[in-house]
């Protein structure tokens, strides 16, 4: 216990005291030279506002008045929804090079900034709120340092004049002004660590767009300039009054807020947190990291002391007694000076508590009383924006690819945001996402565990900023929920068949161990939950059949467009054409579809064409059984086709000879298409093939399945009835929007 007292001491002293002292002496002892002896250069102001009616003209009136010259300056209003007469009142000022930009639902300070950073039209910036008011000489003193290429952004200082007011307020200053002291030696020597949201002057190029919901855009934005190679400085002489009165519940909430923000940047920008990708790794760490830990410290150190014993246990005590001391001179806003000081230090350890309770449930609703009407909260859009990062094998096109391609399409029309990460190879899924606007991530890694796959999952999952990862098949699952986890991130799996957990019992045992971390198993057919209700029995409640759905109006006969597949293929129009649509690999058994295909084709007077698009690692092999088998002139292997829809318009009919299958989507697909189909009995397959949808086999003989083609191939009027009855069948049970609506329906609910 003493050890660990004592490792208390010194994170607590190096937090409090002994970074402070560091920055210091660096300050003294190696100041770094800069530029400022800069003059006055084209300068855009942006200033956010949401409902500000009683104060936005006497803002405006208050930064037209520095001593700036006029035709330097423009300022840009940005009205993030603004109900009353904010935008009216903005306009007057039209004639004066003020400029308004307004929207009509509120969308956070955030989306506020990308806007009026975009409309400006200088390339220096000041930023501001519309609170807070400027002395004469704020522009003139931050533009002069830009006279440095080195310097990125400069930050002012905002003098809190609580105006009476609580304890816990009041006492809030005076940590301000050693935040201060802080700030003005971190940039004497070097850079400080994120700037005053209410006033600072950015170089236009250092600006990259905000993700929406961002909350310390004042951190992000200068880290982000540190992180390009510039200097962040801080300017005690540019200064900004901040009048609002002081109050412990308003302080409460925005120091949850402030703190809930640092937190975020675990995921909006984790470059911060790599020593060598950020030059002042060291400062943000200090600076920022540690104090999210401070109750952790104080909490050790307050338990190890009484555990301890002999004078320690005193210590203890005496620590429980200022603890209590701190708490009441919160809660009853005691005046005195010391209780002051410990009514703040309490007010700071609970908003730290509660913003790292926020973080960890995934609890956004840190607004509270907001330090302006600007606000990014639970009410706007960002807070309900969904994004899905889809794992899957990889981007070659199976049937789960094609489903997620599909999702993809259908998810973006309905406002939810989609990322794909593929494990192993690239592949032409890439192109189809490209099409929905959907960025794409192949990792090349396509066997066996792999850590860094885990890690390169999770900073896909934090670079894009999504809320929901689904998974495809176990070994996209086991990698991907470290990330899942970690990072608080919703896991969606999905489930398309069952042979593989069959093949290998200890799997499904392995997949049991991670249900808890799984919000949700998807299966795509009854038959597929059927056999995990057997075998994983304890996440039954998790359990859900989701069909894969087709669109219908895609995937539909046309006899125009059959005719020019054929003739792009190089078949004739009259032929009956058998095909399918497959990866060429050995689970789906393609050895047999050619054998059986040569027994059909050594009928005389056959005019029988086989079609098989797909590509895959057994495409030479096949090619040479095909000409082996002397049907090298009627087989056509198309490789990967981006046109499904007018491949399977080429066929007369559909065979599948899959070893192991769940439900596939092509097979739904061919059927869409008026395909009567030849199928194995395997996995899920007995539930869409049968006798008025096509020919269901028993065995898994070349006569059996050769004998069912040739039926269907001579009898034209069978396989018109069989194709018609099998697209009424997937029309009324298969639909696309009932699929999506239910995958929806998972992925916005928390």
């Amino acid at each position: 216990m003493v050890i660990v007292l004592l490792l208390s001491l010194i994170l607590l002293g190096y937090t409090l005291v002994g970074y402070p002292l560091l920055m210091s002496r660096l300050a003294s002892a190696r100041k770094r030279a800069v530029d400022n002896s800069g003059d006055p250069q084209p300068l855009t102001i942006v200033l956010c506002a949401k409902d500000e009616e009683a104060n936005i003209g006497g803002r405006i009136d208050n930064l037209l008045s520095m001593d700036y010259p006029a035709e330097l300056l423009e300022i840009v209003v940005v009205s993030d929804g603004s109900q009353d007469g904010t935008p009216k009142i903005v306009e007057g000022y039209a004639d004066r090079n003020v400029r308004l930009v307004h929207y009509n639902d509120p969308r956070g300070k955030a989306h506020a900034l990308n806007l009026g950073v975009a409309a400006a039209t200088h390339n220096l910036l000041l930023m501001c709120d519309a609170r807070q008011t400027f002395a004469p000489d704020v522009a003139r003193k931050l533009v002069r340092y830009f006279a440095d290429e080195n310097v990125g952004a400069v930050s002012g200082r905002l003098i809190i004049d609580p105006t009476g007011g609580e304890a816990a307020g009041q006492g809030l200053g005076a940590y301000w002004d050693i935040e201060v002291k802080l700030r003005a030696d971190e940039s004497a020597s070097g850079s400080v660590v994120g700037v005053t949201g209410a006033i600072y002057a950015l170089r236009k190029a250092c600006f990259e767009p905000l993700p929406e919901g961002t909350i310390l855009d004042d951190v992000l934005i200068p880290m982000r300039a540190v992180l390009s190679g510039y200097r962040v400085l801080f300017e005690p002489e540019a200064l900004a009054v901040d009048t609002k009165k002081a109050d412990k519940k308003g302080e409460l909430a925005r120091k949850i807020r402030t703190l809930y923000g640092n937190l975020q940047l675990f995921d909006l920008e984790p470059r911060l947190f790599h020593p060598f990708a950020n030059p002042i790794w060291w400062r943000f760490l200090s600076h920022k990291i540690l104090r999210l830990f401070l109750p952790l410290f104080f909490l050790l150190c307050c338990v190890s002391s009484l555990l301890a014993g002999g004078i320690c246990f005193w210590f203890g005590l005496l620590q429980v007694i200022g603890w209590g001391a701190a708490a009441a001179s919160w809660h009853y806003s005691i005046d005195a000076k010391p209780f002051r000081i410990l009514a703040t230090l309490f007010l700071l350890n609970l908003a730290i508590v509660t913003a790292w309770r926020n973080y960890l449930t995934g609890n956004k609703d840190v607004w509270g009383v907001a330090s302006s009407n600007m606000s990014d909260g639970p009410d706007s859009d960002s807070a309900a924006k969904v994004k899905v990062l889809h794992v899957v094998d990889s981007l070659r096109i199976g049937g789960s690819e094609s489903l997620v391609s599909t999702l993809v399409g259908a998810f973006r029309q309905r406002g939810i945001d989609n990322v794909v990460c593929g494990l192993g190879e690239d592949g032409p899924l890439r192109e189809r996402l490209a099409e929905n606007e959907c960025t794409a991530y192949n990792l090349d890694q396509r066997y066996g565990v792999r850590p860094d796959v885990m890690l390169r999952v999770g900073r896909i999952a934090m670079r894009e900023q999504c809320n929901v990862i689904m998974t495809h098949h176990y070994r996209q699952l086991f990698h991907s929920l470290p990330a899942a986890v970690l990072l608080r991130k919703r896991l969606i799996h999905v489930e398309h068949d069952s042979h593989s957990y069959a093949a290998q019992p200890g799997l499904v045992n392995r997949l049991s161990k991670l249900a808890p971390f799984v919000q949700r198993f998807c299966f795509v057919s009854d038959e597929i939950n059927q056999w995990f209700l057997r075998h994983m029995p304890g996440a039954a409640d998790k359990f859900m059949v989701i069909p894969n759905g087709v669109d219908t109006e895609r995937f539909s006969p046309d006899a125009d467009r059959k005719r020019t597949v054929r003739q792009s293929l190089g078949i004739p129009e009259d032929a009956v054409v058998i095909g399918t649509c497959a990866r060429l690999e050995p689970v789906k058994d393609l050895p047999l579809l050619l054998h059986s295909f040569a027994l059909v084709s050594m009928k005389d007077g056959s005019e029988c064409h086989l079609l098989i698009a797909g590509d895959g690692s057994l495409r030479d092999e096949l090619k040479h059984l095909a000409v082996a088998l002397g049907i090298n002139d009627r087989c056509h292997f198309t490789g990967v086709v981006s046109d499904v829809p007018g491949i399977l318009c080429a066929m007369d009919l559909y065979a599948i000879t899959s070893a192991n299958e769940g439900l596939p989507l092509s097979v739904l697909e061919a059927m869409s298409a008026a395909l009567p189909v030849v199928s194995v009995n395997v996995g899920a397959l007995e539930d869409v093939v049968s006798e008025t949808t096509g020919i269901l086999l028993e065995g898994r003989s070349d006569e059996e399945c050769a004998r069912a083609m040739q039926q269907l191939a001579d009898d034209a009027p069978l396989r018109e009835q069989l194709g018609s009855t099998a697209r009424e069948f997937v029309l009324e049970r298969y639909s696309l929007s009932a699929m999506v609506d239910a995958y929806e329906g998972i992925i916005r609910t928390k």
